[in-house]
């Protein structure tokens, strides 16, 4: 009886400090959702690319930049970059986000699409969710509590995360004439290994059906 006393007793203490865990970084990606993507003009930025009065720009998103961005660091499973697009044309410009590709030395490596971002990033804390709902369920059976609630909260875990990825993500979008487009694309970590690498970005004005690709390199 003392030693399942003692285990409860641990359990508790592990399943407060893990639930204040969960809340802090949970609070942290709710604020980071809040935070909006620094508006800059595309060709104020070093190393911006202008083609057919569009211009490109593309950085790095630095450790800095992931924490603010999305509060917590991408980069050990993507190799995010910011992406930037100034329409100067009288002209609406469509952005193929999704036929984009990363020259990354003899490489040519294609964006992950956003749900498999999503992935990636869930996955990292499903059996600490998993775990996490088989010991708040025993912790409510033994102390009376709510289930659902202990099991809503666990489950939401990651909802600000995937929201913010989705909402800064840079996706088919249009640019309205004088507008820039910012989002994020993320690539394959191994991409980050390489000295050079250039963006290539798809292009095309509504009032044409050619479609030109813009090379930038990433600083």
């Amino acid at each position: 009886m003392k030693k399942i006393t003692l285990f409860i007793t641990a359990t508790v203490l592990w399943a407060l400090t893990t639930s204040h865990a969960v809340q802090a970084d949970t609070s942290d990606e709710i604020k980071a959702l809040n935070i909006p993507i620094p508006y800059r003009d595309a060709s104020m930025i070093e190393g911006a690319v202008a083609m057919r009065s569009a211009v490109v720009a593309v950085e790095y998103a630095d450790k800095k930049m992931q924490e603010r961005m999305f509060a917590r660091k991408l980069d050990k499973k993507f190799y995010p970059i910011l992406v930037r697009v100034t329409n100067e044309s009288d002209q609406r410009l469509l952005v193929k986000a999704p036929d984009s590709s990363l020259i990354a030395g003899v490489n040519e490596v294609e964006p992950h699409q956003i749900h498999t971002v999503f992935e990636n990033l869930i996955k990292t804390s499903k059996t600490g969710r998993a775990f996490g709902s088989i010991i708040t369920l025993g912790l409510s059976n033994l102390l009376g509590g709510n289930n659902a609630v202990m099991v809503k909260n666990d489950g939401e875990f990651n909802e600000p995360l995937v929201q913010n990825m989705y909402n800064k993500a840079l996706k088919l979008s249009i640019v309205e004439p004088g507008d820039t487009l910012s989002g994020f694309l993320f690539f394959d970590t191994n991409a980050s290994n390489e000295k050079k690498a250039e963006l290539l970005l798809p292009l095309q004005y509504l009032n044409n059906t050619e479609t030109f690709i813009v090379e930038v390199s990433i600083l």
